[in-house]
């Protein structure tokens, strides 16, 4: 409820990044809050930002000891899979 109040109210805001880097959307998979991440993904948060090891949101979620469903959606949603992190493993 907290999350969908917060695109409601404040939906320029969603994009910001705490100390990490990390935005709501990372946030929501990292912690596999899968609800919270569709939600967000349908308001329009980007999801093909790279993080510092040249990561995107599709490499974060398959890193996820549970993050098959949020594979699922990232695919569904046209995520890059050709992506390459710094160390030349793609997602």
């Amino acid at each position: 409820a907290a999350v969908k109040t917060l695109m409601r109210c404040l939906p320029n805001d969603l994009e910001l990044e705490n100390n990490q880097g990390d935005t709501a959307l990372v946030l929501a998979v990292k912690h596999q809050h899968q609800e919270v991440m569709n939600d967000l993904l349908d308001n329009g948060c980007f999801f093909e930002r790279l993080n510092e090891r040249n990561e995107n949101l599709l490499m974060i979620a398959a890193q996820q000891s549970n993050g098959s469903a949020a594979v699922a959606s990232l695919m569904a949603r046209g995520a890059n899979v050709l992506q390459v992190d710094i160390h030349g493993v793609h997602a």
